[in-house]
């Protein structure tokens, strides 16, 4: 790069990776005669301890993640492993892909996990033991991750290599990536900013999210409107009975309220019921063992703000559609009313 004029006094760190063939990648729990294809990463020494991994589970003698990364710079059997291959967790749609069959926890940590890795010429199997799994909030870490000699003693060959970079400011990432793939172009690189790919992707989901909110939004819309609906029909259809209201001494603004309260107290048995169910089936969905698996135990927590700012413009978006309706009400003449027919 510095010799194609790439300024690189802004990096800060430099890590690489290796990945061997994908067909050769195969791994099985010791003991176990059915090999599972799963991806394999070699990582050199300045990735394991720049890269600032984390791990959401640890193996007992390993009670911290600086220990963790510690063993996988120092030692040459030792990997981690990304949560995908948690039992319960998304396969991706693979039937074939590794599990982590019998993951237990005892005291916040398990016991270190023996897994077999197929050689490729054939070769008796590499037993490697697993002693944490990657955080899942590092969705990008996908598959086994060791040390470099490791992966290199076992796969001689590598089909990619990626280099990762990181920069002293990272809001600078997508230029760099540009300018990186603009001098080494005649050597087909090409460089991607992970920041703006993870945004990108988050991007994605949340605008399916806003999506399915947007629908649900124009449902509440309608409900409204059908509820000013239903209090200008009340009022062509009660037109006697406020006559008689009228009649024994009921104000205009009496006449009014009442619609309101009555307004108010069938959307809240609405607003209340719909919550309540919602909520249930919410919990229940995420308590449920396939999500439960994959969000590493987290508890289901119900954003009362949001809910509550909800209720409450629903409400009073009910009342706004009600407000017309009530004030025709309490104009209409008590004679005029008893004459109605």
């Amino acid at each position: 790069l510095q010799a194609k004029g790439v300024d690189t006094s802004a990096f800060t760190a430099i890590g690489m990776t290796t990945c061997p063939n994908p067909n050769a990648s195969q791994l099985r729990l010791t003991g176990t005669g059915a090999w599972k294809t799963w991806s394999v990463v070699g990582m050199d020494e300045g990735y394991i301890r720049d890269s600032k991994l984390t791990f959401q589970d640890r193996a007992a003698g390993y009670p911290t993640d600086a220990d963790v990364i510690e063993a996988l710079a120092t030692e040459t059997d030792v990997v981690v492993i990304d949560s995908f291959a948690l039992p319960g967790s998304d396969d991706r749609g693979n039937d074939a892909a590794f599990k982590l069959d019998g993951f237990t926890r005892e005291h916040g940590a398990f016991a270190p996990i023996t897994v077999e890795l197929a050689d490729p010429e054939g070769a008796a199997p590499h037993p490697v033991r697993i002693i944490g799994v990657i955080d899942s909030k590092l969705p990008t870490l996908f598959g086994l991750f060791a040390n470099q000699r490791t992966i290199g003693g076992i796969y001689p060959e590598a089909v990619l290599t990626s280099y990762s970079i990181a920069l002293k400011d990272p809001g600078h990432a997508d230029s760099v990536a540009k300018g990186i793939e603009a001098a080494l172009l005649q050597n087909g690189v090409q460089a991607t900013a992970i920041r703006d790919e993870l945004k990108e992707s988050q991007r994605q989901a949340t605008g399916f999210l806003y999506l399915i909110e947007g629908f649900m939004g124009l449902g509440l819309l309608v409900g409204m409107a059908a509820v000013g609906v239903v209090a200008f029909r009340a009022v062509v259809e009660r037109r006697q009975q406020i006559g008689v209201l009228r009649a024994i001494g009921y104000q205009r603004g009496t006449v009014a309220l009442s619609f309101l309260i009555e307004t108010a107290f069938v959307v809240g048995l609405g607003l209340l019921s719909g919550t309540v169910l919602g909520l249930i089936l919410a919990r229940n969905l995420f308590t449920s063992d396939a999500i439960e698996a994959s969000t590493d135990g987290a508890g289901f927590m119900v954003p009362v703000p949001l809910v509550s700012a909800i209720l409450v413009a629903t409400m009073v978006v009910a009342l706004l559609m009600t407000w017309a309706p009530s004030r025709q009400a309490a104009r209409i003449a008590p004679a005029e009313a008893l004459r109605y027919e």
